[in-house]
């Protein structure tokens, strides 16, 4: 019971919640730059110039000024001025439009700030908390490829005295690729983006329409004839029939409208673009180095649909900086760039022995020491039961005893990492680096032999069709060859790694001539697919069709029956290749 305790509380550890207190993804931006520009300028603009308009009335006065006769007092005078302002309203001409003039700003600026709220509250709190859990999710895959690599390592040099699998216990569930699968199927979240968009359009045009036709009424006339004849004063002879009036502060508020008609047309195509967005593809080859990884299955992308896929692609690369394995993963893609110019395979899993964990929350940093604890506590029995066997098989207890061969040093994921710590992590990576400065000889050659390790090198096999030597999630062996695989070809002489971004394969449409041609050209006779261990990925008619047309016989598979299909013809002595999908 004490194993079986031990066993659920390490594969089910990354399921633990963090603790309330923790908020490591607080952070993370859920409006995008573009559109928090537009919002900014589009709502500050007219508040700017409301205030200038205001200023301009207490430093010129009233906004109205009026010539009353010679015999009018100033009480008159004023009331003159006070009366015919009040009367703009009863013109043919929209005069009051004059009068409202910063007002309407003000309506303009609350209106083209309420997408903004409606966004926040209604999208932004799932939006972030989704955010969050790919971010986390995709340092957590970093993670376990590290621990995985350097475990790969280590247990590779007892393989003989009995160790088992290195990835045994690895939980390699896609839950990242699956949970970015279920925004396929939705449009929930795309529609409010798009609403939010559509809102700030139409509210961009509505308010260049009336700059505009401000505009053109404030050319038209800022004079306008006032009667006072009305009520008691309607038979005063002594009063004019009209009085000259002239609106002071129309020339300001012209030149405040043609300002903010220029902005808002402006902005126009700006929130076009930022609508159209979401639908372009440019934006998602930031995780394709992600795939190299052997915990992490073929990413979901984007294929054109209106889905809310495309839209948390988008926020993904916007909060690229809450992605803390981001910049591991460059240099891994930097380095297999490299190595496909200088005509060398990449050999992902041993250089990320090289790299050190990324921080992730408190629960990942405490998981192994916990798991340790916990296993030499609640099983008091082991060490007894191990020292028995050592004294039955002396061989075993001995290379049992001995301690792995210590690796890269990988700070405590629950530490921070300093800038000089990272220096000294990445410059072991580059050929010709020695020891840091003021490092000892043994350091020098230890970076001389970590460089030369990752030096690319051609896996080279027997003529005859290699056969596979182990299949898990996410990792394959290949009998005579060094390096494992995620998704692997073989052929009768040799194997590489199967990269799809060769030819853009995905799970859909599946399987593309291209990626068959190189398999073929070493004259086999019969292909075998592996389509993984879930069947995700098709094989469509086109390619069935291809192998027809070059008389191979095609084998179509779930991996793992493909896998013991594949090394029964190699014992065959068949001319046998292989593309196999060791993942979902």
């Amino acid at each position: 019971m004490a194993i079986a305790h031990v066993a659920t509380e390490y594969v089910f550890s990354d399921f633990l919640l963090k603790e309330p207190g923790q908020a490591r993804y607080r952070t993370v931006r859920t409006e995008l730059a573009m559109d928090k520009m537009v919002t900014c300028v589009a709502v500050g603009l007219p508040l700017l110039l409301i205030s200038l308009a205001f200023a301009q009335e207490v430093s010129v006065g009233v906004q109205i000024s009026c010539f009353p006769p010679a015999n009018f007092s100033w009480r008159q005078a004023m009331y003159v001025d006070s009366y015919c302002w009040a009367a703009l309203h009863t013109h043919t001409l929209p005069l009051w439009l004059h009068k409202f003039f910063p007002y309407i700003l003000l309506l303009i600026a609350v209106i083209m700030y309420s997408p903004a709220v409606f966004w926040r509250f209604s999208a932004s709190p799932l939006l972030q908390s989704d955010l969050s859990f790919i971010i986390e999710e995709l340092d957590r895959c970093y993670n376990r490829a590290v621990t995985l690599a350097k475990r790969m390592a280590t247990t590779g040099e007892h393989t003989d005295s009995g160790v088992s699998d290195p990835t045994e216990g690895c939980f390699m569930y896609p839950v990242v690729e699956q949970y970015l699968l279920t925004k396929r199927r939705s449009v929930v979240l795309l529609w409010r983006y798009l609403l939010c968009r559509g809102l700030n359009l139409l509210t961009l045009l509505l308010a260049c329409v009336y700059l505009g036709y401000y505009l053109r009424l404030a050319s038209v006339t800022d004079q306008f004839g006032c009667s006072l004849r009305t009520g008691l004063l309607a038979n005063d002879t002594s009063i004019p029939n009209q009085l000259q009036c002239k609106l002071v502060a129309v020339g300001v508020f012209s030149l405040l409208s043609f300002v903010n008609l220029l902005v808002y047309a402006m902005l126009v195509p700006v929130v076009i673009y930022s609508a159209l967005r979401p639908f372009f593809q440019s934006h998602t080859h930031f995780l394709k180095s992600y795939q190299s990884l052997p915990t992490i299955s073929v990413l979901p992308l984007p294929q054109g649909q209106w889905d809310d896929l495309t839209l948390y692609f988008l926020f993904l690369e916007e909060n690229l900086s809450e992605l803390k394995s981001y910049k591991y993963m460059k240099v891994l893609e930097l380095l297999r760039r490299r190595g496909v110019c200088e005509g060398e395979d990449f050999d992902a899993m041993g250089l990320l022995q090289m790299l050190c964990l990324v921080k992730t929350d408190a629960t990942d940093g405490k998981r192994s020491t916990a798991a340790t604890s916990n296993a030499s506590d609640k099983n008091p029995n082991a060490n007894a039961r191990r020292n028995a066997k050592a004294n039955d098989n002396p061989a075993a207890g001995e290379a049992s005893s001995k301690a792995p061969a210590p690796g890269p040093a990988s700070p405590d994921p629950g530490q921070s990492q300093t800038s000089a710590t990272e220096m000294t992590e990445f410059s072991a990576l580059l050929p010709g680096n020695s020891a840091m400065t003021g490092g000892s000889d043994e350091g020098a050659q230890s970076g001389c032999l970590r460089a030369n390790e990752l030096q690319l090198r051609h896996k080279t096999c027997p003529m005859s069709s290699p056969e596979i030597a182990s299949l898990s999630w996410g990792h394959m062996k290949v009998k005579g060859c060094s390096s494992a695989y995620k998704d692997c070809k073989v052929w009768p002489g040799g194997s590489r790694a199967w990269d799809w971004r060769e030819t853009g394969t995905d799970h859909h449409p599946g399987v593309q001539p291209a990626d068959l041609e190189e398999v073929l050209q070493k004259g086999v006779e019969i292909l075998v697919i592996g389509r993984g261990m879930s069947e995700a990925l098709q094989v469509p008619s086109l390619t069935v069709d291809f192998m027809r047309q070059r008389g191979v016989e095609l084998r179509v598979l779930q991996t793992e029956k493909a896998v013991t299909e594949y090394n029964n013809l190699v014992g065959q002595g068949a001319k046998v290749g292989g593309v196999f999908h060791s993942t979902c």
